[in-house]
């Protein structure tokens, strides 16, 4: 069975149908035992394209095809004269897929069909076409000069495909894609990794911008802004409730808080939308609120931060209040 970071490959099991039932479970049900994933068209429902183009859709998203061929050929496509099951072969070969054969062995195959004649008469033509095709017949001539595994009954059909499947790998070890089972360490180191990267993508930003003098604040850079907002008990309010001033604020009668957010709007950090009658942050201002997240370390918490928070009490009450 499969662990934490094996390589799960997807094998295209491809044979005629009605059949070969019974095979097909066995070769699923080893794939399955090897830990890897088996695919076939008993497996999905065909959207609305053709048939034969969904199948080709699902043998290219396959690693691995593997062709059961018994005692029929098959459902033939009319413009051809061949058998979906060989052209689904063809195509597999035309695109280099790596692949291998079970072919069952023709006593398996007589066993069978002398089981359902003993059933119903007739019934034998179920598992043997009353005629080969000369297609058939070239088709098994060419199977011949490919990885070929006979099978004399059910169990041969799983050893087939546990001894082939390996060959197949350290033959096409570079093309063999497969599907890998995550290691859940695997994502909390590239996780603190983004959150890291995010993080320095985010000071070197505020960086750019200090150094901006389009990003300046009347002049002043991000700090010598801070220093003269920290100084007018109007404006202190964006320092200490910062995050009340991500969203809109609405145009008021309140005189301390129109004083303020008209000082804000002289300083570039706020616009007034007349549309909706608010006060908004201008690019500015934003870039001046995540500069300021970012430097709350740094800045001065006994002189600056303590004494804005009392002034701020009432802007942050009328804030509750919107």
């Amino acid at each position: 069975m499969s662990v934490v970071g094996a390589r799960r490959l997807q094998v295209f099991v491809s044979s005629t149908y009605k059949d070969l039932k019974l095979e097909r479970q066995a070769a699923v049900e080893a794939i399955l035992k090897m830990g890897h994933i088996p695919a076939g068209m008993e497996l999905f429902a065909a959207d609305n394209r053709k048939q034969m183009e969904t199948i080709k859709d699902w043998i290219m998203e396959s690693d691995i095809y593997l062709l059961i061929v018994g005692g029929r050929y098959g459902s033939v496509e009319p413009d051809s004269g061949k058998s979906f099951t060989h052209l689904e072969w063809e195509f597999a070969q035309s695109e280099s897929k790596p692949s291998f054969t079970c072919m069952l062995d023709s006593t398996y195959i007589t066993l069978k069909q002398l089981e359902l004649e003993r059933q119903e008469k007739g019934r034998g033509a179920e598992v043997r076409d009353i005629e080969e095709c000369d297609h058939f017949t070239q088709w098994k001539r060419d199977l011949l000069g490919t990885l070929v595994e006979q099978a004399k009954d059910i169990n041969e059909i799983k050893l087939a495909v546990h001894s082939s499947i390996p060959v197949l790998e350290r033959l096409h070890e570079s093309e063999l894609r497969g599907w890998v089972r995550p290691n859940p360490a695997d994502f909390a180191g590239i996780s603190d990794a983004m959150a890291m990267l995010t993080k320095e993508n985010q000071r070197l930003r505020l960086e750019l911008a200090v150094n901006d003098k389009s990003a300046q604040i009347g002049g002043l850079n991000f700090r010598q802004a801070f220093d003269e907002i920290a100084k007018d008990a109007d404006m202190q309010p964006l320092l200490s409730c910062s995050a009340l001033f991500v969203r809109p604020i609405a145009v008021t009668r309140n005189v301390e808080v129109s004083r303020m957010l008209q000082k804000l709007t002289v300083r570039g950090l706020l616009f007034r939308n007349s549309d909706k009658n608010r006060y908004e942050l201008s690019e500015n201002g934003k870039q001046f609120l995540s500069w300021l997240e970012f430097q709350r370390e740094t800045l001065p918490e006994t002189t600056t931060f303590s004494r804005i928070r009392r002034k701020s009490a009432d802007f942050v009450e009328f804030s509750e209040n919107v």
